[in-house]
C-alpha cells in the first residue's frame, strides 16, 4: 500500500520539476516574443530583374580595379570575336593591335599577376586598346552590338581622360567607375543596413536564366520586391540566347512574379533603369521601337512617350494599385506599386527605395489602427 503514496521529498522534486518546466517554458515563450518583435523590425526585400537589367549595379558598393580591367579586355574578347564571325577586318594598321589585345584577354590572369608587384596594369596595352577603340573596324561591329549584347559601358571606360587614369601607377576606382563596372550576379548574396532602429535586408540574385531555379529559396517572408527592367533593352537580345528581346523577357518574367502568391502582400518597386543610355538611343533615332514593338503608336523620337510606352506595359501585369492613387485592374488594398525610371550609376536611387519603403511601413501601421 505505502507503495502508492508518494513521499514528501518526492512530491517535493514534482514540485520542483514543474517549476523548473515552466521557468523553462517562460524563457523559450519570452525568446519567442523578442525574436517576432525583433523580426517586425527587420525588412527583406527581394532584388529580382532579367540579366542585362543593371539591377547588380544598384548595390555595388566596393570592387577591385582588376575587375575594371577585366570589363575592359573581356568587351573587346567579344567585339572581335564577332567580327570574325562577321567577316568584319581591323584596320591594317591597327592588326598588331588588335594580336595584343586579343591576347592579353586570354592571359588576362597572368596579366594581373604581373601587374601586381608594379602596382599598375599591362602598361603596353593602353596605346593598342585606345587604336583599336579608333578603328573602323571595330565601330562598324560596334554598331550592331544589340545582335550580341556588347556591354554598355564599354564608352565609359574607353573614354581618353578615364583611360589615363586607369592607367596611372596606384590607380584605385572612383565612385563613378565602380558604378560602371559590370559583374554578373551568381547564387544569392545580401546586404543589410540599419535606418531609424529598422533593419533592411536586400537580397540579391542571378538574373540569367540559369540562375532562376534557385530564386525559390529566398520568396518566403519578403516584405518588398524590387523588379529592375533595362529600359535600353527593348532592342538587344539576351546574353544567355541571341533569339530572345531583353524586353519581352523581362514583362514575362514580371508577369509570372509580380502577382505570384509569394509576393501576395508585398509592396512592389518597379526600377525602369538605363534611362540616359535609352534617352540617347530614342533621340538619336538609332533603333525605331515600332521595329520591336509594333504597337507602339508615339512618334519616333519621343523619350517622354516611349518611357510611357514601356510603364504602362508592366502596370498592366500588376494587380494592385499604384503609389498615390489609382487602381491598376481594380487594384487590390494590400498590394501597391511604386515606379521610378533611374539610371544604375544615380546615387539617389537608394533613397528612393528607402522612402517607398517607409511609406509602406507608415500606411501598414495605420492601418492596423483602423485609421486607413
Amino acid at each position: 500500500m505505502g507503495a502508492c503514496f508518494s513521499s514528501p521529498s518526492a512530491l517535493n522534486d514534482d514540485s520542483h520539476t514543474r517549476s523548473s518546466d515552466a521557468a523553462r517554458s517562460h524563457s523559450i515563450e519570452k525568446g519567442l516574443r523578442l525574436e517576432e518583435q525583433a523580426n517586425k523590425q527587420i525588412y527583406k526585400l527581394l532584388l529580382l530583374g532579367a540579366g542585362e537589367s543593371g539591377k547588380s549595379t544598384i548595390l555595388k558598393l566596393v570592387v577591385q580595379r582588376d575587375l575594371l580591367w577585366d570589363n575592359i579586355l573581356s568587351a573587346f574578347g567579344l567585339i572581335l570575336e564577332c567580327m570574325e564571325e562577321w567577316e568584319i577586318k581591323a584596320e591594317e594598321r591597327n592588326e598588331s593591335s588588335r594580336t595584343l589585345v586579343d591576347q592579353a584577354g586570354r592571359d588576362f590572369i597572368t596579366l594581373l599577376s604581373s601587374s601586381s608587384s608594379s602596382n599598375r596594369f599591362a602598361p603596353e596595352l593602353r596605346q593598342p586598346l585606345v587604336d583599336l577603340w579608333n578603328d573602323d573596324g571595330i565601330k562598324l561591329a560596334w554598331k550592331r552590338g544589340k545582335e550580341r549584347c556588347f556591354p554598355e559601358n564599354l564608352p565609359y571606360l574607353m573614354d581618353a581622360q578615364n583611360m589615363e587614369r586607369f592607367w596611372r601607377e596606384g590607380y584605385l576606382p572612383s565612385s563613378q567607375d565602380i558604378l560602371r563596372i559590370r559583374s554578373k550576379t551568381v547564387g544569392v548574396s545580401e546586404t543589410a543596413f540599419k535606418i531609424g532602429g529598422n533593419t533592411f535586408n536586400i537580397i540579391d540574385v542571378g538574373g540569367q536564366r540559369s540562375e532562376r531555379r534557385k530564386w525559390i529559396h529566398v520568396f518566403e517572408g519578403v516584405n518588398g520586391l524590387i523588379f529592375v527592367v533595362s529600359l535600353v533593352g527593348y532592342d538587344t537580345c539576351l546574353v544567355e540566347d541571341e533569339t530572345a528581346n531583353q524586353m519581352q523577357e523581362a514583362l514575362l518574367l514580371y508577369s509570372q512574379i509580380s502577382n505570384s502568391i509569394h509576393f501576395s502582400n508585398s509592396y512592389q518597386i518597379l526600377f525602369l533603369n538605363k534611362l540616359d543610355l535609352f534617352q540617347t538611343k530614342i533621340l538619336l533615332l538609332q533603333s525605331p521601337i515600332k521595329t520591336y514593338f509594333p504597337d507602339f503608336t508615339g512618334a519616333e523620337g519621343d523619350v517622354e512617350k516611349s518611357v510611357l510606352f514601356f510603364r504602362k506595359k508592366f502596370l498592366r501585369l500588376f494587380r494592385g494599385r499604384t503609389a498615390g492613387g489609382g487602381g491598376v485592374d481594380g487594384g487590390e488594398k494590400s498590394r501597391e506599386i511604386y515606379v521610378h525610371e533611374t539610371t544604375a550609376v544615380d546615387p539617389k536611387i537608394m533613397k528612393f527605395v528607402m522612402l517607398a519603403t517607409t511609406n509602406v511601413i507608415l500606411r501598414s501601421r495605420l492601418e492596423n489602427l483602423g485609421l486607413l
